[in-house]
Parts: C-alpha cells; structure tokens; sequence
C-alpha cells in the first residue's frame, strides 16, 4: 500500500473506499480462515448437478438432495480412514513449508516471538497469539513460512497446535455429521391441483462464451503442456508440426524411420493374411 501511495495518492483514496467491493487481501478478515476467494465455488457445483440444471425446480432440488447424500455419505466413510489430527491437506501444506527454511534468520527476543528477516526484509513472529506481521499466519489459519522458521528455530515436533481447529479431522467430521433426511418418490407425492399454471422465467443469455475451466489458484501446480518430439516447441504434437526440425532431429527421424518400417511390415502382413484367407 505504500509503494502505490508514493506513485499516486488518489489511488489509495479509491481502494479505502472500495475495499469492501472488491478484492483485496490485505484487507481479508480472520475470522473465516481462507486466503484466496473466487467464484470456483459456483461454478464447480454447476458442473457437478450437470445436466440437472435444466430440469423443472422440484425436480432440480430432489436431485441436488440426493447427490448431498451420496457426498456427505462418502466423506463420512472417507474420514474413518484418518488416523492423524489434522487431514491430508494441511498436513501436506506443513510439510512443504517445512523444507529449505536455513536462508532465514531467527532472532528470538522470548520463547514465543522473534523477528525472521530474509533478503533483508523482516517479519514480527508471536507463537502463542498464532500472528505474523505479514498476516497470512491470521488469515490462512495455516502458520506462514516466517512462522515455520522459527518453529523450526525451536525445534518443537508439534507442528499441529500452530494450526487452526478448522483444519483438524474433528471440525471435518462435524462439517459432514447432517443426516440429510430420505424422501418418497415423485409418483407417491399427493397431487393438488390448484388451477394456477406457473410458467418458467424468460430468461436472457448473457454475452460472451460461459467459462468452463476452474480457476487455478496461485499455489496449485499448472498442467504440463504437451512438447512436440519433432521441432522441440510446445503446444503441438509431431503428427500436426509444420516446423521444421529442430537440432536433435536425428533421433527424431530415427524413431519416424523405425515406425514407418513397422507400419509398412504390418501393412504387408495384412495383406498376405487377406490373399491366405481369400484362397480358403
């Protein structure tokens, strides 16, 4: 916020007001432990109800209800699985920010806080209040790799009580506990009939193309894109290249030369097969 203050003031002006509107993690709460919100939400549930989307309400929402069930069934049996106290994510989250932490300098004032500086910047670290100065330890409700090095600083093995109880196996069976409640079949349903005909909505579609593709969030690994073996670029498989080959092509077009042999061997033994089978 400073560095955009000293290129324009007026900016700060429109985000102090607009904070609430639009996105910003500095300006996150703490009481809901998530640092990255996007709409994923919304659009991964309208690709998981599919093709109920267009049925009529009642039967849209009977089939909403019923893939709940199934899901919350799945996670139920799924968490009996679990043996450790926090689940499999956070626990993974530890264990990456736990690796090659020796580049950052603990300087402990008490047994619950120090000052973490790296590459000349520093961070203020208190342990017993779960707080950092760069606030990702308050928002996140995962410690901070500030916080994993000075954890790491006291050599304490209980990583798990840094964490939020959000994130241990209790709060997940308690998010999954609703028994959601069996319904008879439409054709058992009491018929009334009202004499009132509701039509649908007229709705309108919205310009541009709906997206289909989840958002990828910034510490989520990208796919690979796929490399050509025949010029060395990506984006293309050799079958549809029209570059020319690139300078390890040798190996190429000995691999192209051996697969065209073997094409042509399978070719000529179809072809006898056909003129043995023609004579019988």
């Amino acid at each position: 916020m400073k560095q955009i203050a000293s290129v324009r003031e007026n900016a700060i002006t429109y985000l102090n007001q607009n904070h609430n509107k639009i996105w910003s993690r500095s300006k996150f709460g703490i009481s809901c432990k998530c640092d990255y919100i996007t709409n994923n939400i919304s659009e991964a549930f309208n690709s998981w109800i599919g093709e109920f989307r267009y049925q009529p309400i009642l039967d849209l929402l009977d089939s909403i209800r019923e893939k709940l069930m199934k899901r919350f069934d799945r996670k139920r049996r799924i968490v009996m699985k679990w043996n450790d106290t926090l689940f499999p994510k956070a626990k993974k989250y530890l264990n990456n920010i736990s690796k090659n932490l020796g580049e950052y300098e603990v300087s402990r004032t008490s047994d619950t806080q120090a000052e973490v500086t790296y590459k000349t910047k520093r961070w203020d670290v208190n342990l017993l209040e779960r707080k950092c100065s760069c606030r990702v330890w308050q928002v996140k409700g995962l410690p901070c790799v500030h916080a994993a090095a000075f954890i790491a600083f006291t050599r304490d093995t209980d990583w798990d009580k840094y964490v939020d109880p959000y994130f241990t196996i209790e709060k997940f069976k308690e998010a999954y506990a609703l028994e959601i409640g069996t319904i008879s079949g439409k054709d058992q349903w009491v018929h009334i009939d009202t004499g009132e005909k509701i039509h649908p909505p007229i709705t309108k579609r919205p310009p541009g193309r709906p997206r289909k593709n989840r958002i990828i969030s910034l510490d989520e690994p990208k796919r690979r894109r796929h490399k050509c073996s025949r010029c060395g670029q990506f984006g293309h498989r050799e079958k549809t290249c029209n570059n020319l080959p690139s300078q390890g092509s040798d190996q190429y077009e000995t691999s192209q030369a051996s697969s065209n042999k073997r094409r042509r061997e399978k070719t000529t033994k179809a072809h006898e097969s056909g003129a043995v089978s023609g004579l019988i």
